[in-house]
């Protein structure tokens, strides 16, 4: 290929990021791995979303392990499909309860997601939340990301304890309206602090992971994770306030995994 002429301008192609399931076709559940493009193995884990709560009895029952599928809503299989711009969308029902609607949309270093949440009851959900999570590796084994875990020998527990003792206590940051506020203070413990972003820097101070909300949302305590748990949470706030019986509502979160030496 010839050279540009020196009065040329070069545009570097920018690639998104390569996404890949967790829990592979046929159903997919809405649990997700990120690439760097160039790189071998995967940055962060998202889970999209972990956990769907509401103050009603059918959907409390579905929070814990009932039939036919056991485990969080990050686990529930769905009906997902490409597009043509390198979107996903995947759609999880739970009959007679809700259906969630999640679309992916990978970019150079984040992925873009919009939430759907429909209501197949016959009542209103009450003060509906959605979880988030943003893992730094697989969750014991196969992978890790050496930027926050740079010494990891893929073991789910040690992983946990490095995260725990040394990540997660000095690098968790959220932003309120006003200033930066680092959870090691043990703000979150004490006072219900509002943000749309939560920032994870890793020990060197070389590389960041973030989670960031279109509406107010609180860390809750699992920010600061168990010492098996290699993760990040946020939850959004109550929005919306009530979602009648048999009707849909959307809104959006941009999430985003990202760090200066990718």
């Amino acid at each position: 290929m010839p050279s540009p002429p020196n009065n040329a301008t070069v545009i570097p192609m920018i690639l998104p990021l390569r996404l890949a399931f967790t829990q592979p076709q046929p159903q997919p559940a809405p649990d997700v791995t990120l690439t760097w493009p160039g790189h071998d193995t995967p940055s962060l884990r998202l889970l999209t979303p972990e956990w769907i709560t509401a103050t009603d009895a059918d959907l409390q029952r579905l929070a814990q392990d009932v039939a036919p599928w056991t485990g969080p809503f990050h686990c529930l299989p769905g009906d997902w499909q490409p597009a043509d711009d390198s979107s996903w969308a995947g759609t999880h029902r739970r009959d007679g309860v809700l259906t969630f609607r999640v679309t992916l949309q990978p970019g150079p270093s984040y992925v873009d997601l919009r939430l759907e949440v429909t209501n197949l009851s016959a009542s209103p959900l009450e003060d509906l939340r959605a979880d988030f999570c943003l893992g730094v590796n697989a969750g014991g084994g196969g992978w890790a990301n050496r930027a926050f875990l740079p010494n990891s020998h893929l073991d789910r527990v040690e992983d946990g304890r490095y995260w725990h003792d040394r990540v997660a206590p000095p690098g968790a940051w959220i932003r309120p309206s006003g200033p930066w506020v680092q959870l090691a203070e043990g703000a979150h413990a004490t006072l219900p602090l509002q943000s749309a972003l939560l920032a994870m820097e890793n020990q060197a101070h070389t590389s960041w992971a973030y989670l960031m909300f279109d509406n107010p949302s609180l860390p809750p305590g699992t920010t600061t994770p168990t010492p098996v748990c290699t993760c990040a949470h946020c939850s959004t706030l109550p929005w919306p306030p009530r979602l009648p019986p048999l009707s849909a509502a959307a809104w959006a979160w941009r999430t985003s995994g990202a760090s200066t030496t990718s």
